[in-house]
């Protein structure tokens, strides 16, 4: 990243990492959570092209994705982020 901006002509580039927890939804919530990565993220572009079997099964294994994730403070995902600023 760095190198493609000072490339583009940016200046002072710094990279930041922000890493937070997602919750995603509250305790027992695999069934929210799932109906939410349905609706949002990237699995939306390959929802449409299954069948209805076929996006079942893909509910059913990301319901059993979150329960293992589930715990007191609810369904929580480690998150990746970077903060960039450049100065033009």
């Amino acid at each position: 990243m760095r190198r493609i901006l000072e490339g583009a002509g940016f200046r002072e580039v710094s990279l930041t990492p922000l890493d937070p927890i997602i919750r995603l939804a509250p305790p027992g919530g695999d069934a929210e959570a799932t109906d939410f990565m349905m609706v949002f993220g990237p699995l939306t572009r390959i929802l449409p092209s299954l069948s209805t079997e076929q996006r079942d099964v893909v509910r059913a294994e990301l319901a059993a994705f979150f329960r293992h994730y589930d715990g007191p403070q609810g369904i929580v995902l480690p998150a990746a982020n970077w903060v960039v600023q450049a100065r033009a």
